[in-house]
């Protein structure tokens, strides 16, 4: 347990550095499908926290506001959620 928090915190670090370069230059801002608005910071910090879970805990199931989303993270043992904070909303 001491180790999946370890890398959590580790992870929302450098997820973290990842917002703020964005904040610092400007968020560039779009529509998804269901009108809701995304960020490049948003979509940034999705990728490199999805990838992050997927290379250090292959077996877990990830629920991600950004990717799309299968039931097959439900046959996991353990699921990690991701939701990007940008302060769009």
């Amino acid at each position: 347990m001491v180790e999946c928090l370890e890398f959590a915190l580790r992870v929302t670090e450098e997820a973290n550095k990842i917002l703020l370069k964005h904040w610092k230059s400007g968020l560039e801002a779009k529509f998804k499908a269901d009108n809701t608005v995304v960020t490049d910071a948003d979509l940034e910090v999705s990728e490199y926290v999805q990838h992050e879970i997927q290379s250090n805990y292959p077996n877990d199931g990830i629920l991600n506001e950004e990717a799309l989303d299968t039931r097959e993270r439900l046959t996991k043992s353990g699921v990690w959620i991701v939701d990007p904070i940008d302060g769009t909303r």
